[in-house]
């Protein structure tokens, strides 16, 4: 059996202990390492590949070719989309990941789609029929992460679940109304500082690696210093031209809720393709809309790049549009909206375990249970009415929360410059059984 990992900056750390982890429990597994940013690998084996740097002659001379799996990957890379990155290393990159997997012929491969090379091994796993999985967050349950299979939001089963355990969940997710991991901030003032430190040790590292040549996943240090500002420019925009519930209540209309997704986010960029762009998904629904309706726009609370990727002078004029208080939670606008509209975002799986209308609009495993089937392109007036009126069948809802029980396992995945816990001795051994549950799949 042969495991290949391919890193993913500081997560790369977790994948190093679950690889160890591996070893001492089953010397028959052989483990393979890709890398990109030497600087985040702390492996020496002659397992290891390091992806080399194109040299920039390629890029004005040799203008090379691009394949159907190059426009993939640019179509949905973050570097494309947000920082107008140049196409002319992809080719190069793909070429050196292709050569590399032929020669360790993996039987399962490893990595987070949110880097473009890692794309590619995705991509080239699929096309040669070899299993590329993701560990991520599961979302909900809390303390839980999922596998996905490939480049969608395809989730693996992991474990067998007994009615009462749905119907415990469905109570204790409506009673308790739980958040996600990764919207949990430290509290302990110590953990703070930790995680404060630890990302500026990260940030170093991002900047000695962007000065030896990595160019190619690292932002240039002055353009996001720049990108940033332009962010909180655009956060005071917003907060003059929002509004509270109130006033969003004062208008007497139907309200269609949508809430901006952070980017850059994979889960957006690849996984939500082709509505990753969201001003494009705004605008779409405001051309479908009654003059009876409002989009209320939320920002998201962690806001980013996606700020500075929405015409906000534009919309901000617009008599159908209206922008909420950033300081207006979920819980708090939720009761006051007819319909949420999300395309990749944790919402729907909030909308839907509570029984409340979700418009889904990317190919997500829930989209099943959303209050409409048709993509934007299709949605009418009449659509938006009949849909206010929408409601799931409790079995309905049993068959989503069975899913996102079964397709769970305890576990915490996620980046340990700002999460710790990863790298515990008791979530590495959880993180390692999920990984041995899956590969088991694939033993001869």
């Amino acid at each position: 059996m042969k495991i290949v990992f391919l890193e993913v900056r500081s997560k790369t750390s977790v994948y190093e202990e679950i690889a160890e982890e591996i070893g001492r429990i089953d010397d028959q597994v052989e483990i393979y390492w890709i890398v990109q940013n030497k600087l985040f690998s702390k492996i020496k084996s002659d397992n290891i590949f390091f992806l080399e740097f194109p040299k920039t002659s390629f890029s004005k001379y040799d203008k090379p070719k691009l394949d159907h799996l190059d426009e993939e990957v640019i179509s949905a890379d973050r570097f494309h989309i947000h920082f107008e990155s140049t196409c002319w290393h992809y080719v190069n990159y793909r070429r050196q990941v292709e050569d590399i997997l032929r020669k360790i012929s993996p039987d399962v491969v490893f990595g987070e789609l949110g880097n473009f090379f890692t794309h590619y091994a995705c991509l080239w796993s699929k096309k040669n029929s070899i299993p590329f999985y993701d560990i991520e967050s599961a979302r909900f349950p809390k303390g839980c992460v999922g596998v996905f299979l490939y480049d969608k939001w395809n989730p693996v089963k992991l474990r067998d679940v007994k009615s009462s355990d749905v119907e415990n969940f469905i109570n204790d997710f409506r009673t308790l109304k739980p958040v996600p991991d990764y919207m949990v901030r430290p509290e302990d003032w110590n953990d703070l500082l930790r995680n404060k430190l630890k990302l500026i040790n990260h940030k170093v590292k991002l900047l000695r690696g962007y000065v030896s040549g990595e160019r190619y996943c690292t932002q240039h240090p002055i353009k996001n210093i720049l990108e940033k500002i332009r962010v909180r420019q655009r956060l005071k925009l917003w907060d003059k031209a929002s509004c509270g519930i109130d006033e969003v209540m004062g208008k007497k209309k139907k309200i269609l809720l949508y809430p901006l997704q952070m980017q850059p986010e994979f889960n957006l960029e690849v996984w939500g393709r082709p509505w990753s762009d969201q001003q494009q998904v705004i605008m779409s629904l405001l051309d479908k809309m009654p003059d009876d309706w409002v989009l209320l726009i939320k920002a998201n609370p962690k806001p980013y790049f996606e700020m500075n990727r929405i015409d906000l002078m534009a919309l901000v004029g617009d008599p159908k549009i209206m922008f909420l208080e950033r300081g207006v939670s979920m819980q708090e606008i939720d009761s006051c909206v007819d319909i949420v509209a999300t395309v990749t975002g944790t919402v729907q799986i909030e909308r839907i375990i509570n029984n409340k209308p979700v418009y889904i609009i990317g190919d997500t495993p829930f989209r099943k249970f959303s209050c409409i089937r048709d993509g934007i392109d299709w949605l009418t007036g009449a659509e938006l009415d009949l849909a206010t009126r929408f409601s799931l069948s409790d079995d309905q809802v049993r068959q989503a929360a069975r899913l996102l029980l079964e397709c769970s396992a305890p576990g915490i995945m996620g980046e340990p410059v700002s999460n710790g816990s990863c790298l515990e001795r008791r979530n590495i051994e959880r993180l390692t059984a999920v990984v041995l549950e899956v590969i088991s799949k694939h033993k001869t």
